[in-house]
């Protein structure tokens, strides 16, 4: 069995948190600061976390929280 065969099998059985965890673990956004190009605008702030269902967690600049579950994301410098 391959190890995406393993990962999907796992996933099946157990749900997305390990893979959550791991893509936490590799995110090149975490604590920088981003903006995110959405269908209808444009938002920038620091990013978060990574919820349980994947979206990105942005804090805004005005310190509400966006869940990003699409859109292109771009690092800030």
């Amino acid at each position: 069995m391959s190890s995406l065969d393993q990962e999907y099998s796992h996933f099946c059985k157990k749900g997305p948190a390990r893979i959550i965890t791991q893509w936490k673990n590799l995110s090149a956004f975490s604590g920088k600061r981003v903006r995110v190009r959405l269908a209808n605008k444009t938002i920038e702030g620091l990013v978060q976390d990574i919820d349980s269902a994947g979206a990105l967690i942005v804090r805004l600049d005005n310190g509400f929280k966006q869940h990003v579950l699409t859109g292109d994301v771009i690092r800030v410098r």
